[in-house]
């Protein structure tokens, strides 16, 4: 029932925000923001079952962790840089929110290029060819 908790929130903040709108924006805006930021941190809370999850599927396969590691980093920086960016969105600075998700996008590929690095580098140690 945690969806319910959720969207019924964002359902009260969205009325309260419109209302305000009208009246004063800037102060609708931090409170599409603190709104914003409570949901997150309510979902984040949440994932610690996933979390949980992983660590057992590794443990349980024999997957390394380093693997699981290269994931969540990758997934964590997408979610947080979506936030980010909607938030732009929301206070109509698209072009920030733009440069944000190229951010992103640069920060994945340098984080899957150092791996990989260090996975090839490995692999020449070990007399592997490609």
């Amino acid at each position: 029932m945690d969806i319910l908790k959720i969207c019924g929130f964002a359902i009260i903040a969205i009325s309260l925000i419109m209302v305000v709108k009208e009246t004063n924006k800037s102060f609708a805006l931090y409170l599409t923001i603190i709104t914003s930021v409570i949901l997150m941190l309510y979902i984040i809370s949440n994932m610690q079952n996933i979390f949980e999850m992983l660590k057992e599927l590794t443990s349980n396969n024999n997957i390394q962790l380093k693997y699981l590691s290269l994931i969540l980093k990758i997934a964590g920086i997408s979610y947080l840089v979506e936030f980010a960016k909607n938030i732009c969105y929301d206070s109509g600075e698209t072009a920030i929110g733009t440069k944000i998700e190229l951010a992103r996008k640069s920060n994945n590929s340098n984080i899957v290029s150092a791996y990989f690095n260090r996975s090839f580098r490995a692999s020449i140690k070990f007399g592997i060819s490609w």
